[in-house]
């Protein structure tokens, strides 16, 4: 499983009135992190299994990742 980052920069907006631009970075998650950010069955309606919805993801960087991150 990958997961995907879309990064934005406002740059060319703020100092040339153009649009944002943008990159896509993935990074492949092991097997551990498939686990721990999978959906989990929260119902089953005739004969359909439901899952929970990813609403939100937040990278939150600590301060020894600040500084092996350059």
């Amino acid at each position: 499983m990958k997961l995907t980052v879309i990064l934005r920069n406002d740059s060319p907006m703020i100092h040339c009135g153009d649009s944002p631009s943008y990159r896509s970075v993935q990074v492949d998650l092991t097997p551990d992190q498939c686990a721990a950010i999978a959906p989990r069955k929260t119902e089953s309606s005739g004969g359909t299994d439901e899952y929970e919805a990813i609403s939100k993801v937040f990278i939150e960087p600590d301060t020894v990742a600040r500084k092996n991150c350059t």
